[in-house]
């Protein structure tokens, strides 16, 4: 009973019953004062006490149902699915449950569905590379993916939002004119592009396209907008080295085809009658064309080491053995110039996957520079030696060395550390270019350690055949 009363619709039962009994109370009454031969008074008494007493029960039978329905229809989401069958009271109530488990269960599936997009789209977000930011209309940051709080070297603690999360974009962004960006494209309600450059030393500026898009809600007011970034900084890279390389290759092929053309045109007007001065002539024509088809064979060499794959041959080979042909072919040279020219294979190296011919010339540019660097006197020494997995090749030599400013510059195309003694020598600026493309088209490493008037160490790495016989990369 206590709990009966304690509920809205239990209080309402119990005064049902209190008013029926009243009802019932009030006919007997009347029965009495109208006395008990009346047959009026005695069908009034008994009908009005009657439905009364059956309306009440009634009412209350339906009035607990409902209650019940209540209290499992709050106790939904505690107990997920509920027993249909034991809410038969009433039969309406069953059928309205009925109808109310179903429209719960639509709706769970559509909050499942609605979690699974959000938590797609969310890892989307947060594994794409480009940085992505989103604000609202007061350009406060809702969100910010790793690659953007990388860019801007923003912190997330653990357990709460992306760091920026409710920031001012300009606090978290640190530009003004990307923010700018933000705020036009908001008012604009269209998307806008541009190109900055972002970064605080020590970090080096880096170069971004940046494209802004107004978030649209689905009343068509904009709710705020979104901005991805692409880092554009190698891209632009690429192109002035392609540039820059373009610059060269005319240089290097005008510088050449000048001196021919002048030397040809001397003959012309008659100095081939003069037998010493036409052989001298044809002599620097000689190597002016030597050179120039050195040139053309090296930046063929290249391509054919950027191009596809399958255009290296994929053979085992012994370095070690590949060390003393390649010796052998400039010993000439080197006895000419007093060097002393040696090779040191040591045991248990490797065989290593790759193209013969391609690595044959790249230790070849190695040891003919060795040879071209160093003075009269001097030594070069070529080693073979198994490390980590693989084989390591090492040329070094007692020469002129390298200016340490000038180390990262030198596996550069027609870069030249003394570009004067370089074509004196008859260099191309391409061997060190060749030699790098060559190693990493073999999945190795290459390095180099120098000083003026120290020498210079430089060597390659590449995996042994047993450790997986890694295939030949492909180009780019």
């Amino acid at each position: 009973m206590n709990g009966l009363w304690r509920s809205r619709t239990g209080r309402i039962v119990v005064f049902m019953y209190v008013a029926a009994a009243l009802v019932a109370a009030g006919a007997v009454s009347l029965f009495f004062r109208m006395g008990s031969s009346s047959p009026v008074a005695w069908l009034a008494a008994l009908g009005a006490a009657a439905a009364f007493l059956l309306g009440a029960r009634l009412l209350g039978r339906v009035l607990a149902a409902v209650e019940g329905l209540a209290e499992r229809v709050e106790r939904l989401e505690e107990q997920g699915a509920v027993d249909v069958d034991r809410l038969t009271a009433v039969e309406e109530t069953a059928r309205l449950f009925g109808a109310i488990e179903r429209l719960r269960e639509k709706h769970e599936e559509r909050l499942q569905q609605l979690a699974h997009e959000r938590a797609t789209l969310a890892a989307v977000l947060q594994s794409l590379a480009d940085p992505v930011i989103a604000v609202d209309r007061s350009l406060e940051v809702v969100f910010a993916n790793p690659a953007a709080r990388a860019v801007f070297a923003a912190k997330e603690e653990p357990g709460q939002a992306p760091a920026g999360a409710r920031r001012h974009a300009l606090e978290v962004i640190k530009d003004h004119e990307c923010v700018g960006l933000l705020q036009r494209a908001i008012a604009a309600r269209r998307s806008l592009s541009g190109r900055l450059r972002l970064g605080a030393p020590p970090a080096s500026p880096r170069t971004f396209h940046v494209r802004v898009s107004p978030i649209k809600a689905p009343d068509e007011s904009v709710a705020g907008a979104v901005c991805v970034l692409h880092d554009q900084t190698e891209l632009l890279r690429l192109e002035r080295v392609r540039s820059d390389f373009v610059a060269n290759v005319s240089h290097e092929l005008r510088t050449p085809l000048t001196a021919v053309h002048g030397f040809i045109e001397t003959l012309q007007q008659g100095s081939y009658r003069d037998p010493e001065r036409a052989k001298r002539y044809l002599d620097i024509m000689h190597t002016e064309t030597t050179r120039l088809i050195a040139i053309i064979n090296d930046l063929l060499q290249l391509s054919r080491l950027e191009g596809p794959a399958d255009v290296l041959a994929r053979e085992p080979l012994n370095l070690g053995e590949l060390a003393r042909e390649v010796v052998e072919l400039v010993r000439q040279r080197a006895d000419e110039k007093g060097l002393v020219l040696s090779v040191d294979v040591a045991g248990g190296a490797p065989t290593v996957l790759g193209d013969g011919a391609a690595l044959r010339q790249a230790l070849l540019n190695l040891v003919d520079n060795a040879v071209k660097y160093t003075e009269r006197g001097g030594a070069v020494k070529v080693t073979v030696a198994p490390e980590e997995g693989g084989v390591k090749v090492t040329v070094a030599d007692t020469g002129i060395g390298i200016p340490r400013d000038a180390l990262d510059r030198v596996f550069e195309r027609f870069y030249r550390v003394d570009k004067a003694r370089s074509r004196k020598e008859g260099g191309t600026g391409l061997g060190l270019a060749i030699v790098k493309h060559t190693i990493e088209r073999h999945y190795g490493q290459v390095g180099i350690a120098s000083a003026l008037g120290q020498g210079t160490t430089v060597w390659f790495w590449l995996p042994g055949q047993e450790d997986g016989g890694l295939p030949i990369l492909g180009g780019e």
